[in-house]
């Protein structure tokens, strides 16, 4: 099936700030003079004393509180940053996180964080974000000088509005899957998502460049992730594994695949999945970022595209409405490596610094 996820995943995205370090990287904004404000003046300096520094650890989760995710940024705010702006934004890796950040780690292949240097005392509060995708928690208290471990209950990505913030996400799809499903495996309350048709629009004329699409097959195989041509090609085939959906480390089983690219221009688009039948290298999942006119560092949005199956014995169909037809099968390979790209698109555009 061919999802042209184009999903304008209402491609909002969110900054990161410009000294966002690795994966288990954090920033201590406070430096020790006496010139804090805020949060900033109840960091201890643990060192001083001899003893660990005051951290905070744990595990980001989708909302289903089970897949672990990579990318996710933990941080506690300067101040309140306040509600998300409504609509579209154009915002880049190079931007401030919202409210500024006191410390921030980003989530790694096993979806764990630590923060470091963390204010103690009661109340204090935490974002965990992926783009427009942000739960607000309070910890009710933090201990100085040691690890304060944190329950997935707090650090799942929210599920509903009432526990935070899900972004508005445009999904295209045909008869043969269906997509928003694959939502609610994830974790999505149904209510949130909805089933209404939209009108369809023709894509941007400059989009047919980023591919040769001009097929109509089937086939199941193996696919390679691409760790070559795609920056997080290597995140994303190991955290494919830290997740069960690669018994290879680098591979991905695909079973009714449709086959529509012969090919992509690896100048304007980023493949993350082909197959290799016959001497060919078939793309199965590919990125580009828009608008694809505009130069590189002028792009805030993300576009997918795949060619897998993914519903896992889900039906998409006006006689069966949503929910009814979904299935509650385990996520299936396919459903797990599209889950990757759905969070991902949600992320800013550009180096992450």
């Amino acid at each position: 099936m061919r999802i042209g996820f184009g999903l304008a995943l209402v491609i909002v995205v969110v900054g990161c700030t410009p000294k966002r370090e690795d994966a288990q990287g954090t920033v201590d904004a406070y430096d020790g003079n006496q010139n804090c404000t805020g949060l900033e003046c109840q960091i201890v300096d643990c060192e001083k004393m001899g003893m660990p520094p005051t951290t905070l650890s744990g595990t980001v989760y989708a909302p289903n509180g089970t897949l672990a995710l990579y990318g996710a940024t933990a941080y506690i705010p300067q101040v309140d940053p306040g509600p998300f702006h409504e609509g579209v934004e154009c915002t880049q890796c190079m931007d401030q996180l919202p409210g500024g950040a006191i410390t921030h780690s980003m989530s790694d292949i096993a979806g764990k964080f630590q923060l470091s240097n963390v204010p103690s005392g009661t109340d204090i509060p935490l974002f965990v974000t992926i783009g427009k995708w942000r739960r607000k928690t309070t910890i009710p208290v933090v201990t100085p000088c040691q690890d304060n471990p944190l329950p997935a209950t707090i650090t799942s990505l929210p599920k509903n509005q009432s526990e935070g913030d899900i972004p508005k996400i445009a999904i295209t799809t045909g008869r043969a899957d269906a997509i928003e499903c694959l939502l609610r495996k994830l974790g999505v309350h149904a209510i949130w998502i909805d089933g209404e048709e939209g009108v369809p629009t023709h894509a941007p004329a400059v989009w047919p460049e980023v591919a040769t699409c001009d097929m109509d097959g089937y086939d199941s195989g193996t696919g390679v992730i691409d760790e070559v041509n795609n920056p997080k090609g290597n995140a994303f085939a190991q955290w494919m594994t830290a997740v069960g959906g690669s018994t290879t480390p680098g591979t991905v089983t695909i079973n009714d695949s449709r086959q529509s690219c012969s090919a992509i221009d690896n100048n304007k688009a980023e493949r993350w999945v082909y197959m290799k039948i016959g001497g060919v290298d078939y793309p199965q999942n590919f990125q580009f970022t828009t608008p694809l006119e505009a130069a590189k560092e002028d792009r805030c949005g993300k576009v997918v595209f795949s060619d897998m199956h993914v519903a896992s014995g889900s039906t998409s169909s006006s006689g069966t409405p949503f929910p009814m037809g979904c299935s509650t099968a385990e996520m299936s390979a396919q459903e797990k490596a599209l889950s990757f790209m759905l969070f991902d698109i949600a992320t800013c555009v550009g180096p992450i610094l």
